[in-house]
């Protein structure tokens, strides 16, 4: 049977070309002949279902895979079906373990060399209230030569991110390209385009601490932080409309290069984003500035209400939510003014936002009273809770820079434990390959100099809460051509 096949083999290619010319001229008739059409196609399947045998003149240009039906003596760079330029001599047969014969026909191939694994490291910013003497940070001040001005675009004035020793980096990370002297400082656009405005600087030389000059929005921060941030700008003794100073511990990011960072969560968080009573100890005002936080996140709740009147709204009464806006303002003018603030004084504010309440229409299809007027209480209205709760995690971080005393036991020791885990995931990372999702750094083959990632401790977002990689080519980094750096956001 095998024989017969490889017998018409030997025609399958005029049959096949003899089905192509039917089928072409049985298309391009006019009327098309269908007779035609019907005897090309079986040839031309016959034509490629069998292949020329051996011997074919065309097996040469048929053959599919050239480095099948090799035979046994080809050797490699030769023709199949001849023999080897050295002579003939007697093959010397390989023992195996045991001193017996191995009958292979061709030689074990030798495994091929790993590639060389790329220097990476990881740098892991401190906790809050960590004193350091690191010469690499994220956040705070940048320091910068006396006589260079701040970086801006136009008349706006950049994000100071992060500034890196590169004295203390590994020789060999980068493949041992660019200098090892000076820092890197790493400014982002405030409110611009990341990939193409953010600016690497290599600053060498004496350098200074330098203020913050005035910006206009600042870090894009998630998670109601935005919100939070213009919230605290109210407060006389708030945070910075930046992210405080981390400094930086260095260490090597061992093991076999990875895809992309481990997704790991922080129970901790997760259930302080999901939390509901705002009377619980561990997130309840514990000063001055902590209780205008509560009172405003609620306050800028209604007033956006009252600018932006959706259908979302609609149910809410006009009246009730300027009457709750009043409130509010009187509160935050009064009740609020001593600058002491008790445990007691913290009780006595949430019985007084217990009973500030909106007038809700309800409709006859709502509820199993039928349609009417509601009252709800503002304490449940779940918008200002987040932004409340992170502008309460600025407030607790501040305070445990200043003065630790200041903040509840019960406090400290729960966001240090939520903290403690953001440290263990929301690390930067220089040098190694770069990760899934950053289509341009990967296909131009670029330089994986720096990532940083979204953390609601340090106090940004990029993107939908994920990562910023920088970039440059091999050529530029060999002339520590840094202003030639590109920015881009993981997918």
């Amino acid at each position: 049977m095998v024989a017969v096949i490889q017998k018409l083999g030997y025609f399958a290619p005029p049959v096949g070309l003899l089905g192509l010319g039917l089928l072409v001229l049985g298309v391009t008739r006019d009327p098309a002949d269908i007779w035609m059409i019907r005897f090309g196609i079986p040839l031309i399947i016959f034509g490629l279902v069998l292949l020329p045998g051996r011997t074919h003149p065309l097996r040469a240009v048929f053959r599919r895979h050239p480095g099948r039906n090799r035979r046994p003596d080809d050797a490699p760079g030769t023709a199949p079906g001849t023999q080897s330029a050295s002579p003939a001599q007697p093959t010397a047969v390989p023992a195996t373990a045991k001193g017996e014969a191995h009958h292979s026909k061709t030689p074990p191939r030798e495994p091929r060399p790993a590639p060389p694994q790329e220097a990476a490291i990881r740098l892991i910013a401190a906790r809050d209230g960590v004193p350091g003497r690191s010469q690499s940070w994220l956040g705070g001040a940048p320091h910068l030569p006396a006589g260079m001005d701040w970086p801006r675009i136009g008349e706006v004035p950049m994000l100071f991110a992060a500034q890196v020793s590169l004295e203390d980096v590994p020789p060999d990370l980068w493949n041992g390209q660019g200098p090892r002297h000076g820092s890197l400082a790493l400014f982002l656009p405030d409110g611009g385009n990341l990939g193409r405005d953010t600016r690497l600087i290599h600053l060498s030389g004496p350098l200074t601490p330098r203020a913050w000059p005035s910006i206009k929005t600042g870090f894009d921060y998630g998670h109601k932080g935005n919100v939070a941030r213009d919230i605290l700008r109210g407060i006389s003794n708030g945070v910075a409309p930046h992210p405080p100073r981390f400094d930086l511990m260095m260490e090597p990011l061992g093991g076999p290069p990875v895809r992309g960072r481990p997704d790991l969560t922080n129970p901790g968080r997760d259930a302080l984003r999901d939390e509901t009573d705002l009377r619980n100890a561990t997130i309840a005002p514990f000063d001055r500035a902590s209780a205008l936080a509560l009172v405003l996140a609620h306050a800028r709740v209604q007033k956006t209400a009252l600018s932006a009147r959706t259908h979302r709204e609609a149910e809410a009464t006009l009246e009730s939510r300027e009457a709750a806006l009043a409130v509010l303002r009187a509160v935050e003018a009064t009740v609020l003014s001593e600058e002491t603030f008790t445990p007691a004084a913290a009780a006595a504010l949430f019985d007084l936002l217990s009973s500030i309440e909106t007038q809700h229409v309800r409709s006859a299809g709502q509820g199993a009273q039928g349609g009417g007027i509601v009252y709800r209480p503002i304490l449940r209205d779940p918008r200002a809770r987040p932004a409340y709760l992170a502008a309460f995690e600025m407030l607790v971080q501040t305070r445990l820079r200043e003065d630790p005393s200041r903040l509840p036991p019960q406090v400290l020791t729960r966001f240090e434990a939520i903290w403690q885990a953001d440290q263990a995931r929301d690390y930067a990372t220089m040098g190694g390959r770069a990760h899934s999702g950053y289509e341009r750094g990967q296909g131009a083959g670029g330089v994986f100099l720096l990532e940083l990632t979204s953390s609601e401790r340090i106090g940004w977002h990029f993107g939908d809460g994920r990562h910023l990689g920088l970039f440059m080519t091999e050529e530029d980094l060999a002339q520590a051509r840094f202003e030639a750096a590109w920015a881009e956001v993981s997918t």
